[in-house]
């Protein structure tokens, strides 16, 4: 359907998909602007009749109106719509609310109600709302209907100036806003075209004057900011025959003898957080959302909460960089990698080593934060072993502290807000002309590429380069750890290390932290943090190739739903439809070594092809019963276990005939021949494994 544009700034123009509406007369374009703003509800033809044609009498008027909109539905279009834009009854005329059409005035006025109805910290210092400030500035781009009036109607010439004077308003305050918010975050170039904008429209302004004079002066412009006070006064001079204000007179003087006392501003923010050495890859999406989490008044307490490896920190410390100045107090970053069982020690020391002057060693904490209007940023919360009810009571008795903690667990604390982080975009079989386009490839390039300068994504090595990305589940520092290896080895054997061995993926990069220079370390670290429980039920979920249903899990490893749970929380188990989950190919990897640790692995397999054979029989029910579809799913989506379990009874010592046999009738090979689905003969299983048994 074709879409329609209106723009009202700078002139009254319409567009009808690409091609410009022209129209026969200047009344058919009042008209449509009429109708565009005021049409959706109802007007009445006799109105809109005495607004176009006052001097006619009424019947006149009406024929005129008349023809008009015939005229009017030609030249946008409309006689050819099924949806026409102008609904034209008897009595009344009216737009179509279900016709595509894009307004700039109107879009203006969806801006603005965004913008009055986003929560926020503060005004000043909000990203979302100066996204959309800017964008209603972009619109603001001329005067309303500024080619556009009716010498004979008065009507409609007070009816653009009201709506000229109301936009006129909104300008200003949307310039204003934006003023604040540039200077605020000391983004004095783009502050410095919002002024100058700003004085195009109220040139006698005395305080869009003395704005501009301080932004020049604090960009170093202090000629220019003289210059400007001179031009303005033989301006007002010239044009209105007055003098500029004592108080824009003393700006002037203390610019000229070099004292500048608004350039002392005890209230900026500080900004001497931690920064990242390195730019953050393919988290923009998370980047937004966080500080859109941030700026809500509402969620004070924050948990980016994610596996080892996931990168947490690093998009705590990217936040920081965009939402440090949303504070007044600024943002205080607290690496607990090496904490001690004292949370309020390891703020106090961040304090002290960043902010105080002082080496005061029972420096207090809660002291410190009271009227703070402050960002605190636990980093690695999951190595402090009891702050929780430190930090509730914090946030309790400073109402302006906002909390943003990164954890390999939730924090479990009252008011917590948790942020999921998993990895990166990986590509799937299918897509790996496309690797490019998926954020861990491009992190794994940038990685490569840090160590050897010509290192590039080629058709050769994108396919060994997906798998990677597949195999580590898109996990960062997993990603960036194989990539530290195209300088010893291709990326083919690099996807062969991997599946030999977890200990390959590692580094002894002095610019690494220590407990990031390998994966069994990151993952040592969570396996911590597991209950006894979970460390003895996680390593038997290793038996499942792929993935597998809660009650597959119950049955084969004794876990129940509290213990799933809590591997879920600590990312050991990962979700992935409504009643299936799985383990990270890393994790395993680990779990098979904890399970060969503990000398389980022949118990927890042979649970493992006790349930499938059962349930397999179970199904086979099914299948020839009233239910084959579900069976036959049942079959697809357990085709892997019950191979697994297959391959298991066939390696026994002696191979275990009749069950193996057993399960094998029972199941369905998604073997395609010509489309259909092949069933082994109980003979040919039989000989199958008659010939595995030893002589």
């Amino acid at each position: 359907m074709a879409v329609l544009t209106i723009t009202y700034f700078g002139g009254f123009n319409v567009r009808l998909d690409d091609q410009e509406v022209f129209f026969a007369y200047g009344k058919l374009r009042a008209l449509l602007a009429y109708l565009a703003l005021e049409g959706t509800r109802p007007v009445r033809r006799e109105k809109l009749a005495g607004l176009l044609w006052p001097d006619q009498s009424s019947q006149a008027a009406q024929d005129s109106l008349r023809q008009a909109l015939s005229k009017l539905r030609q030249a946008i279009g409309d006689r050819d719509l099924l949806q026409p834009y102008l609904l034209i009854e008897r009595d009344t005329v009216q737009t179509n609310p279900l016709f595509p059409i894009w307004i700039d005035v109107l879009e203006l006025r969806d801006l603005i109600f965004r913008i009055a109805q986003h929560r926020h910290r503060h005004p000043q210092t909000c990203a979302t709302c100066n996204e959309h400030l800017e964008s209603a500035s972009k619109l603001c781009q001329g005067e309303f209907l500024g080619d556009l009036s009716l010498a004979d109607s008065d009507l409609f010439e007070d009816w653009s100036i009201v709506w000229r004077e109301r936009l006129h308003q909104q300008t200003i305050s949307i310039l204003t806003q934006l003023l604040d918010y540039y200077e605020y975050t000391q983004k004095h170039a783009l502050a410095r075209e919002v002024v100058s904008r700003w004085l195009e429209i109220e040139p006698w302004d005395e305080e869009v004057v003395s704005r501009k004079m301080k932004l020049l002066v604090k960009t170093g412009s202090h000629i220019q900011a003289i210059n400007q006070y001179d031009k303005f006064c033989r301006r007002l001079k010239r044009e209105l025959g007055e003098d500029p204000s004592p108080e824009l007179s003393a700006l002037y003087q203390d610019i000229k003898m070099g004292r500048m006392p608004f350039e002392k501003d005890g209230s900026r923010p500080r900004q001497d957080f931690y920064h990242t050495p390195t730019p953050l890859v393919g988290r923009s999406a998370e980047l937004v959302e966080l500080q859109a989490w941030l700026n809500d008044p509402d969620r004070r307490l924050i948990s980016i909460v994610g596996p080892g490896g996931a990168g947490k920190t690093y998009l705590a410390e990217a936040v920081l960089d965009k939402q440090a100045l949303a504070f007044h107090d600024g943002a205080l970053f607290v690496p607990l990698e090496k904490a001690s069982t004292n949370l309020a020690s390891d703020v106090a020391r961040a304090l002290q080593a960043h902010w105080l002057e002082t080496e005061q060693d029972d420096l207090m904490v809660a002291e410190y934060l009271i009227g703070k209007d402050l960002l605190l940023v636990l980093d690695g919360y999951d190595q402090v072993a009891d702050g929780g009810e430190m930090v509730v009571q914090w946030l309790k008795d400073n109402p302006k502290l906002v909390v943003l903690a990164t954890s390999r667990n939730r924090l479990g604390l009252a008011g917590e807000w948790v942020f999921g982080l998993s990895g990166l975009e990986t590509p799937p079989a299918t897509m790996v002309d496309q690797a490019d386009q998926y954020s861990a490839v491009r992190l794994f390039i940038q990685s490569a590429q840090q160590l050897s300068a010509g290192f590039t994504l080629t058709p050769e090595n994108r396919g060994a380069i997906s798998e990677i990305c597949r195999m580590v589940d898109g996990l960062p520092l997993a990603v960036s750890l194989a990539a530290a290896w195209v300088t010893v080895l291709p990326c083919e054997q690099i996807v062969n290390q991997i599946r030999t061995s977890l200990d390959f993926l590692a580094t002894s990069r002095q610019e690494q932290a220590e407990s990031h220079r390998s994966m069994r370390v990151v993952i040592d670290r969570s396996w911590q943090l597991l209950s006894d429980v979970e460390r003895q039920v996680f390593p038997r979920l290793s038996v499942f190739p792929e993935n597998f249903d809660y009650q597959a899990a119950r049955e084969v490893t004794g876990m129940d739903l509290v213990c799933l749970a809590g591997l879920m929380e600590k990312f050991f188990v990962h979700r992935i439809s409504q009643n299936r989950y799985d383990l990270h190919n890393l994790l395993h990897q680990y779990g098979v070594e904890k399970l060969a640790a503990v000398g389980e692995i022949e118990a927890t397999q042979k649970r493992h092809f006790e349930y499938y054979l059962q349930a397999a029989r179970e199904n086979e029910k099914l299948l020839k019963g009233s239910e084959p579809f579900r069976a036959f799913m049942w079959l697809v989506q357990e085709q892997v276990n019950l191979m697994t379990a297959l391959d298991w009874a066939k390696a026994g010592e002696p191979p275990n005939d009749e069950a193996g046999a057993e399960l094998l009738h029972n199941l369905i090979h998604m073997e395609m021949h010509g489309g259909g689905i092949h069933k082994i003969s109980l003979d040919e299983i039989i000989k199958d494994l008659s010939e595995k048994r030893p002589d």
